[in-house]
């Protein structure tokens, strides 16, 4: 299992603490799922106290990145869309 799949594990488990332990190196180090779900935990106040500016500081380092589904998760973020639903349907965390 590599780290941001033990992250996964973590959440779904809502061990977020955890989780944001795991993933917030991942995004710092330009990993742009880790950074797209740091931004997640800001938006529901996960571990982290809510911030939309967190949220938009890590949605632009994200946004950089090529990976379709990132910028499909991210279109979903900014069309204030159910991203919950997309999570499940995903196998993400929810």
């Amino acid at each position: 299992m590599n780290d941001f799949t033990a992250g996964l594990e973590a959440a779904k488990k809502n061990d977020y603490a955890l989780a944001y332990s795991i993933w917030l190196p991942l995004a710092k180090s330009g990993n742009p799922y880790a950074q797209f779900y740091i931004a997640y935990f800001y938006l529901k106040g996960f571990h982290v106290k809510k911030s939309s500016e967190e949220v938009e500081f890590w949605l632009e380092k994200a946004r950089k990145s090529d990976e379709k589904t990132i910028n499909e998760m991210i279109t979903l973020f900014e069309k204030e869309q159910d991203i919950e639903t997309y999570f499940e349907l995903n196998k993400g965390f929810g």
